[in-house]
């Protein structure tokens, strides 16, 4: 029974047999060229076959001949029943060597990566270290502003700071009460610690400056303090000046309407009067004197706590921009500005 024997047009495999896809490069064999082998002919029939066949088969079949007796090399390991060497017989007999498909290298497998390419091979050159002069001169400023050193290297400086009041500081908080609660509720959201600085100088030569305890964050916080005092003096002017409206309405109100509000209000002791009045009262005007003094209260009360709210807002943003404030100057272009290669900064 002759079988059909398939070209891969990817490896050039000769594939015997039904299968859809080349086992040696999985590629489909839908497209690829067919032929079929001639059965070797008999001692006798070797020149008829071949003048049969093709013109010229003797120097053909003399070729093969030769080639077969080549030594070959071995086969390998991928080739198996579907793709073992054919004969060199069926070579020279079914088509001519210029009508044998080229040779197509097998694909790489995949993932494999590829060759370094001069780019790559400049980008792992030893670079030169960045100069840490600005690195000193930053940690020489921190440590006269009262930083404590905690750990130093090369190219990383780690630096803390606590949130000291002075003596001011600790008399206004213990006379107001709110300005010492405040103190403490600063103590706890920081957890009863000192507020650490991060120095680091980076490959390219950039200084960052970071942690709760970076000048510009301490700076930015004790702004906000410093913001809230001056919101603080603000509100307790405005409030001292309605305070004062306040008093001198009420002065004013108890010396002309002392009647209406001794009929009003007989139990209170400010608008009574130690002389007896013979005059008679209008019921109406008595209602009102009732009704204004209610009124009277209500933003007598809305007066002064306008008053001591402002005092207590102008302690807090003080203590605040007290505890928080430093000393450091601020760092130059945000704390960015690159080092040079030689020569320190200036």
């Amino acid at each position: 029974m002759e079988q059909t024997v398939r070209i891969c047009p990817q490896c050039g495999a000769h594939v015997i047999g039904v299968t859809a896809y080349c086992p040696r490069c999985d590629h489909p064999l839908a497209d690829a060229e067919t032929y079929r082998p001639v059965t070797a002919p008999g001692p006798g029939e070797e020149t008829a076959a071949a003048a049969a066949v093709l013109p010229g088969a003797a120097a053909l079949e003399q070729t093969s001949r030769q080639q077969a007796a080549l030594p070959r090399p071995p086969a390998n390991n991928f080739e198996d029943g579907y793709t073992a060497a054919l004969p060199p017989q069926l070579i020279g007999i079914t088509q001519a060597p210029q009508q044998m498909p080229a040779f197509r290298p097998i694909p790489p497998a995949p993932y494999t990566p590829p060759p370094l390419g001069p780019n790559a091979t400049l980008s792992l050159a030893p670079q030169p270290y960045p100069s840490n002069y600005y690195l000193q001169q930053r940690t020489q400023a921190y440590r006269q502003a009262g930083y404590s050193l905690r750990s130093q290297s090369p190219y990383q400086v780690t630096l803390d700071f606590g949130k000291p009041l002075g003596v001011v500081g600790w008399l206004v908080a213990l006379v107001s009460g709110i300005g010492l609660l405040w103190y403490l509720v600063l103590l706890v959201t920081s957890g009863f610690s000192r507020d650490p600085v991060y120095l680091i100088v980076e490959r390219d030569g950039t200084l960052t400056e970071d942690g709760a305890g970076a000048a510009h964050v301490r700076r930015q916080r004790a702004r906000a303090g410093r913001r809230w005092g001056f919101a603080g003096v603000v509100i307790f002017f405005a409030g001292l000046v309605g305070f004062a409206l306040m008093v001198l309405g009420g002065v004013y109100a108890v010396q002309n309407y002392r009647a209406e509000l001794e009929a009003a209000y007989p139990t209170v002791s400010l608008f009574s009067t130690s002389q007896p009045s013979d005059l008679l009262l209008d019921e109406a005007r008595v209602q009102q004197a009732e009704q204004g003094v209610v009124i009277y209260s209500v933003i007598f009360a809305l007066a002064s706590l306008t008053l001591f709210s402002g005092l207590a807002l102008t302690v807090v943003g003080y203590l605040h921009h007290a505890a928080l404030r430093v000393s450091v100057p601020p760092c130059q272009n945000t704390c960015e500005r690159k080092a040079g290669r030689d020569e320190p900064f200036s």
